[in-house]
C-alpha cells in the first residue's frame, strides 16, 4: 500500500509540474481611469500622465503623502488617508498643498493622488482556456472513466485489494459523481 501510494504521489507531482504554474508580473507602465479621465502611470520611472503633461511622483517615507513634480518645476503634495477608519477598503487622498495654483492648467494633486489610489484594470489574455491544459485533459479523462466504466474504476482503487469482493451501489455512484465532477472542472479548465 505504501507503495502505491508513493506512485501516485509521484504522479501526481509530475503533473503538477508538467502543468507549469506562474503568476505574470504586472506591468510596469499601466493606464487607469479616474473620473472618466485616463492616467498612463509608469512605476519604474515614477511618473505619471494625464494625455497632455507628465508629473514625477514621490511617496513620503512615513507614507501618509505624495509629492508631484510638475512640468514647470514646482513640487506639490496630496495627504492620503486610508478610506476608512480600519484602514481597510484601499486609499482616498485628503489635502492639498496651500501654495497650488488652481489656474495653472495643470492637473491638480488630488486628482493626481487619486488616479494613484485608483485600482489596476487587469485586462484578461486574448486567448482563451487554461493555462493548465494537461490537468484539464487528465480531469476530463479520468473523469470520463469514472462516468463510463464505474466498476472498473472501483477495482482499480479497492478491489483488487480483496478476492472476491464487489462494489456497493453507493460506491458505483458515488464514483459516478466524482467522474461527473472531474468531467464538469475540467470542461470549465479547458474553456475558461
Amino acid at each position: 500500500m505504501k507503495r502505491t501510494t508513493a506512485i501516485f504521489a509521484l504522479i501526481l507531482a509530475a503533473a503538477m509540474l508538467l502543468a507549469g504554474c506562474k503568476k505574470e508580473p504586472l506591468p510596469a507602465v499601466y493606464t487607469v481611469y479616474s473620473y472618466g479621465a485616463p492616467y498612463t502611470i509608469d512605476t519604474q520611472s515614477r511618473t505619471i500622465s494625464d494625455g497632455t503633461y507628465t508629473y514625477g511622483y514621490e511617496y513620503a517615507a512615513s507614507g501618509s503623502s505624495v509629492s508631484f513634480t510638475y512640468p514647470d518645476g514646482n513640487v506639490y503634495s496630496a495627504g492620503i488617508q486610508s478610506a476608512n477608519s480600519s484602514g481597510a477598503g484601499g486609499l482616498s487622498a485628503g489635502s492639498v498643498s496651500a501654495d497650488y495654483d488652481y489656474s495653472s492648467g495643470y492637473t491638480d494633486p488630488l486628482s493626481l493622488c487619486y488616479a494613484l489610489a485608483s485600482p489596476r484594470e487587469t485586462k484578461r489574455a486574448a486567448s482563451s482556456g487554461s493555462n493548465h491544459p494537461f490537468v484539464a485533459l487528465l480531469l476530463c479523462g479520468v473523469g470520463i472513466f469514472n462516468l463510463a466504466a464505474p466498476k472498473a474504476s472501483w477495482y482499480l482503487s479497492y478491489g483488487w485489494r480483496f478476492k472476491d469482493a464487489e462494489p456497493s451501489d453507493a460506491a458505483i455512484t458515488l464514483s459516478r459523481i466524482g467522474g461527473g465532477i472531474a468531467v464538469v472542472i475540467g470542461v470549465i479548465m479547458l474553456i475558461a
